[in-house]
């Protein structure tokens, strides 16, 4: 995700309707500015694999109930994948 991580998981709770935690928007905004540390400054910094995989999941998560708010408001979606290929 580019520009300003922030802003834009400010915006997705604010559509989602504060459906999700405020620590979960959080915890994918430490492990974003965790990633660019290490990709652009060189950093040494350890990410906990766990931690990824919680982030990961909390991701689809959000993505499906983003998929979900579209089509309640007839706004077409790409399905590529099946949820049985997931």
């Amino acid at each position: 995700m580019q520009g300003n991580i922030k802003a834009a998981m400010k915006r997705i709770v604010k559509l989602t309707e504060g459906n999700f935690a405020s620590s979960n928007v959080d915890r994918v905004v430490e492990i974003s500015e965790k990633r660019n540390k290490i990709v652009h400054e060189l950093s040494d910094m350890f990410i906990d694999p766990d931690e990824v995989v919680d982030v990961f999941e909390f991701l689809q998560e959000l993505i499906t109930h983003l998929e979900e708010i579209s089509v309640n408001l007839e706004i077409p979606v790409d399905k590529r994948y099946s949820d049985e290929e997931l």
